[in-house]
């Protein structure tokens, strides 16, 4: 999904999480979009705890260089999945005019099958 933006070009990331991979769009001065790849449902989810959060790759390859926003979130998710106080994680991954609560949120809803961990 390539998304017009002010500040510059998108680029989409998909990065592995114990929640399945999820794919993260943003440009150069924020995120855009962060949801799960794939059509999942309460049937065929299957967490898997083992799993490391990982960039696993990206749309345009850009000569290597990943935006510092897709960085942040994937150092994000890599903190929200090693920490059992998910608050301690509500740190500002999108500085710029997008509302952050909203996509921590969305992944914390989708996290509830780790809070006992």
């Amino acid at each position: 999904m390539s998304i017009k933006c002010q500040y510059g070009p998108t680029n989409t990331y998909i990065v592995a999480t114990p929640l399945g991979d999820y794919e993260v769009v943003c440009c150069p001065k924020g995120l855009h979009d962060l949801g799960m790849v794939g059509s999942v449902n309460d049937a065929n989810f299957t967490p898997k705890p083992g799993i490391k959060v990982c960039l696993k790759s990206q749309q345009y390859e850009d000569n290597g260089y990943t935006y510092k926003p897709a960085t942040d979130c994937v150092n994000w998710l890599e903190a929200y999945f090693s920490t059992k106080d998910k608050r301690d994680c509500n740190k500002h991954i999108c500085p710029r005019n997008y509302n952050n609560t909203t996509i921590y949120n969305r992944f914390n809803n989708n996290c509830n099958v780790f809070a006992n961990n």
